[in-house]
């Protein structure tokens, strides 16, 4: 199977969003302040993944109903 995943995001501060890095908590309101103040903009997150997968012999991907049965549910 070749399969390719495109995605495309664009990172605007639009508020009820936030990151952590390290001990820093930094909020999407934070930066939209700088963004207010000209400090920052919004840009684009552009990319694709591209995988070919290959099984052997009779190979099937288990059914839903057999893996929540495996799982005791």
């Amino acid at each position: 199977m070749d399969f390719t995943y495109c995605f495309r995001d664009r990172y605007n501060w639009d508020g009820g969003k936030a990151v952590d890095f390290g001990p820093l908590h930094i909020t999407d309101e934070f930066m939209g302040e700088f963004h207010r103040q000209g400090l920052a903009r919004e840009f684009d997150c552009v990319g694709s993944v591209q995988r070919a997968i290959t099984w052997e012999g009779d190979a099937t991907f288990p059914s839903e109903r057999s893996i929540l049965t495996r799982q005791g549910r």
